[in-house]
């Protein structure tokens, strides 16, 4: 057990623990710091941008939901529409008779002909 490599020194000890805490202390203080900080950066810029990412599609879908709405009650008044003639036509085919027809149709063209500018 001659080799010195292999022998404990205190004095080596003493310094090598030395060093490693003033090298601790630095990597704190310059370098552990500003990554910390870059990182907490970095995490609210993604969060921010999650959020107006999420809060994009809220409103793409606000908008699709209100354009499909006005498009469902555009269609909805279309087929009353459609319904109240189609039973409306078959109502006055059923109750009118022919001289109910004509008087009807005399009615209307008199009410073209005094509506119109002399």
């Amino acid at each position: 057990m001659d080799n010195p490599l292999v022998q404990p020194d205190p004095g080596l000890f003493i310094w090598t623990i030395l060093t490693f805490l003033i090298l601790l202390g630095l990597l704190a203080k310059f370098a552990w710091g500003p990554l910390l900080k870059a990182l907490d950066e970095r995490q609210a810029t993604i969060r921010k941008s999650l959020d107006d990412e999420a809060a994009a599609m809220v409103k793409a879908a606000e908008r699709q939901i209100q354009q499909e709405t006005a498009r469902a009650i555009q269609q909805i008044r279309h087929e009353v529409v459609d319904l109240s003639l189609s039973v409306a036509s078959k109502l006055i085919k059923k109750n009118l008779t022919a001289e109910d027809n004509d008087a009807l149709i005399q009615d209307s063209l008199n009410q073209i002909d005094t509506s119109r500018p002399s």
